[in-house]
């Protein structure tokens, strides 16, 4: 049973577990110090959570410290069923807790009488963990001296608090605390906090849906816009196309620059309308889903998967995939280099997708260079130029001045029968020039 009514436990609550777990952890050593896998979370991890490793020569627990505001907690796990999660980075308290408490024997753990606080004591150091729910915190003090907190803190000596204050008849909620069963409230609070992550998880998608929905039509209200306004007019006089002052020749030529331009912008819209309606689609779709009465973790996974909510994800599987050259753009995009005939060929007609950007140099042999996008994602100028300097350079032409390089979606991209050479439609061109600066960043 999953109970809702979790805000942190009471002096009373902390005391009866603390003596449960002195009785299993005095004498165990703390094998290691890191932060537990929680694959139903965003990321894969929880913050401001950490867990050690205990073990004897026939004992093997986890204590798992969790200092996330309003719900703070410490619990016990039999034996060594947390990982390590690979996505995560120690915090410095993180690193700290590792430098001074791996390898040490614990030879006290006590509750702090009438405070919402534990003490852990090895051999000359404490780890002190304050478990008020407005202000968690932990400490790492020796001799008094604080020598690392999981806090900002400007206090250099730690003072232990007198709890004279706090009530004295408070209740063991035993719904939380099983004075029996020593690992009963750490099932009890990660099944709170996967219900609480998913709860937050699936409103959080719903939110990002609705936001997309709201962009994709603003785009396809802009593109019906530019369709509408690079119409045909209809003329009734020659003359209305003249304007005073500009000779014939300069009007004729102003009016077919004209033209060209709006069949270019209708050419587009046209082209990107029904995209955009496709992308409206799914969004849709995905959103009804989410109302759906047995939905579960999994399924909240394949909706962001549908929409593209977990880019990076995305990006290190494709880079896994793909053996050739990838570099990261300045938006975090991978692009994806070819730099030889086979390498080109694998890349565009194996690796890409249709709606990823395909670039290369115009009218020369060279880099086939792909940026790979989620779906309903789009580049930035940043990237596109990113990625047009990689062609450049990838295809020799570090010295030849200012380079016109063509981009299209991949889909637009085609083999030419019995070759190694591609044609391509619908594509735009950006003209660079080789950039040190911009290059360095990718060395």
């Amino acid at each position: 049973m999953i109970h809702q009514n979790y805000k942190g436990l009471n002096w009373r609550e902390i005391e009866t577990l603390a003596k449960s777990y002195e009785k299993r952890c005095l004498g165990l050593f703390v094998d290691r110090v890191f932060i537990p896998e929680r694959i139903w979370a965003p990321g894969g991890f929880l913050k401001n959570e950490w867990g050690l490793d205990l073990s004897s020569r026939d004992q093997e627990f986890q204590l798992i410290l969790g200092l996330k505001a309003q719900m703070p907690y410490f619990g016990l796990s039999l034996g060594k069923k947390l990982k390590s999660s690979k996505q995560a980075s120690q915090s410095g308290f993180g690193l700290a807790l590792k430098k001074h408490l791996q390898g040490l024997k614990i030879q006290e753990l006590k509750a702090i009488s009438q405070e919402r606080m534990i003490w852990i004591g090895f051999s000359k150091l404490r780890l002190i963990l304050r478990l008020i729910p407005a202000n968690p915190e932990a400490f790492i003090v020796q001799d008094g001296t604080i020598l690392a907190s999981s806090k900002p803190t400007k206090l250099t000596e730690f003072e232990m608090p007198e709890g004279f204050q706090a009530p004295q008849n408070l209740e063991v909620r035993k719904e939380w605390v099983s004075e029996e069963d020593p690992f009963y409230f750490y099932n009890q609070v990660e099944n709170y906090l996967k219900s609480e992550t998913f709860s937050i998880r699936s409103k959080s998608l719903e939110n990002e849906i609705k936001k997309r929905i709201k962009t994709e039509q603003a785009r396809l209200n802009q593109s019906e816009k530019s369709l509408i306004e690079t119409l045909p007019r209809k003329i009734k006089n020659i003359h209305e196309l003249f304007s005073e002052g500009i000779t014939d020749k300069a009007q004729i030529e102003k009016f077919y620059h004209s033209e060209k331009k709006n069949k270019r912008k209708q050419s587009e819209a046209k082209g990107q309308i029904p995209e955009i309606l496709e992308r409206i689609k799914t969004l849709k779709v995905q959103l009804d889903l989410l109302s759906y009465p047995h939905l579960d973790g999994s399924k909240l996974s394949e909706i962001e998967s549908k929409i593209g909510l977990h880019a990076k994800h995305k990006i290190e599987k494709k880079a896994g995939e793909w053996k050739g050259k990838i570099f990261a753009s300045k938006e975090g995009f991978p692009i994806l280099v070819g730099r030889k005939k086979e390498e080109n060929q694998e890349l565009t007609f194996k690796i890409a997708k249709g709606n990823d950007l395909w670039f290369h140099v115009k009218g020369r042999p060279g880099a086939h260079v792909v940026v790979s996008l989620p779906p309903s994602k789009t580049a930035s100028l940043e990237t596109l130029l990113d990625a047009a300097l990689l062609a450049v350079y990838y295809s020799g032409g570090e010295n030849w001045g200012k380079t016109e390089v063509d981009y299209t979606f991949k889909k637009y991209v085609k083999r030419i029968k019995n070759s190694s050479e591609v044609s391509y439609v619908k594509n735009k061109t950006l003209v660079v020039e080789f950039d040190q600066k911009r290059f360095e960043r990718f060395r």
